[in-house]
């Protein structure tokens, strides 16, 4: 009868948490470099180390008994289906294939749709696209986890995958990084003018006396969201000198002071800032926080890069805000709106 790796609890573990491998070590009592190896399956975990990841588990009400009969019906040559309801890397594809108990249903093998496919499925892994509500549960019967590349699950219905008993994981930080540098690259780019001068090139005209851009340096960066992202954010925008402000409920002050940043209210962060950037997952309180009464307490001028949700930003607001000359704006190709 097989029984999971203290590696595959380990992972399953901080996924469900969402730790970063150095929290986790804290709760473990060792280093993070260990986490590392444990998880690449290098060298044998103590036995006091075993033991507080068990009390660990418990106490948080980890369970591992559907991922070890997933294992056991695997080796009874029961493979189990996972189905990539969305287009993922040829990496990512390799990793699941090279799992020789599991069958994997790509996005386009799906001829009768996705809740056909997902009648026999055992796993769903999604992106932004896939709406996971009730409805589409209801065609899963035998759905045991859903995963979500990407951070957030604002596209699953969390309350009732757990009324289902389906675990649903994501993957945190995977694309902190990634973000946070275009966060600052289309600051630069809006402090620049790049836009307009790519344009006016375009064209074949030389404006450089409309296209004199300002330094980032001394200006005020408001963070909305002090997330995996936010903090990635605010390391690099102190390197070019910015005063920095930042908001979030879950954020304690020392968190926030160690990264440079000062915590402020809501009201005060969209008040202070030169430059806001908005990192916040989409709930009802977040779903149109930039909006008509927002936009009126801020600073003429400001600008906003949402690398989040387009749904943050009230569009009718906004356009309302651009006929009146208080704003101006750019849409990005890639992006949401960005002013």
């Amino acid at each position: 009868m097989s029984e999971l790796t203290f590696a595959e609890k380990l992972l399953i573990a901080r996924k469900q948490l969402d730790l970063y491998q150095y929290e986790m070590a804290d709760k473990l009592g060792v280093h993070a470099n260990s986490i590392t190896k444990y998880e690449r399956g290098e060298g044998k975990p103590h036995a006091a180390v075993v033991r507080m990841f068990d009390l660990f588990c418990e106490q948080q009400g980890i369970r591992f008994d559907q991922y070890e009969n997933a294992s056991r019906e695997a080796e009874k040559g029961k493979k189990m289906k996972v189905v990539l309801a969305e287009k993922v890397s040829p990496a990512t594809l390799a990793v699941f294939g090279a799992e020789p108990g599991w069958e994997v249903v790509t996005h386009d093998q799906l001829p009768n749709g996705l809740p056909a496919a997902l009648a026999d499925a055992d796993a769903l892994v999604v992106r932004s696209a896939v709406q996971v509500d009730d409805a589409l549960m209801e065609a899963a019967p035998k759905l045991r986890v859903i995963g979500r590349a990407g951070v957030g699950v604002d596209n699953i219905d969390a309350e009732a995958a757990t009324r289902r008993g389906i675990v649903v994981m994501n993957t945190p930080g995977a694309n902190a990084v990634a973000v946070a540098e275009l966060t600052i690259g289309l600051m630069l780019a809006l402090a620049r003018k790049l836009p307009a001068a790519n344009a006016t090139m375009h064209a074949g005209k030389w404006e450089k006396k409309n296209l004199q851009g300002a330094e980032l340096r001394g200006k005020t960066l408001g963070i909305l969201g002090l997330g995996r992202i936010g903090l990635e954010v605010a390391r690099r925008a102190k390197v070019f000198g910015l005063e920095i402000v930042g908001s979030d409920p879950f954020v304690s002050a020392a968190v926030a002071r160690e990264n440079g940043i000062a915590l402020v209210s809501v009201e005060e962060l969209l008040a202070k800032a030169d430059y806001l950037t908005l990192h916040v997952g989409l709930t009802p309180q977040t779903h149109g926080i930039v909006n008509a009464k927002t936009l009126a307490t801020m600073k003429k001028g400001v600008r906003i890069i949402n690398c989040a949700r387009g749904e943050l930003v009230d569009d009718a607001a906004l356009i309302d805000a651009l006929k009146s000359g208080r704003v101006a704006a750019r849409r990005w190709t890639c992006l949401p709106w960005s002013h």
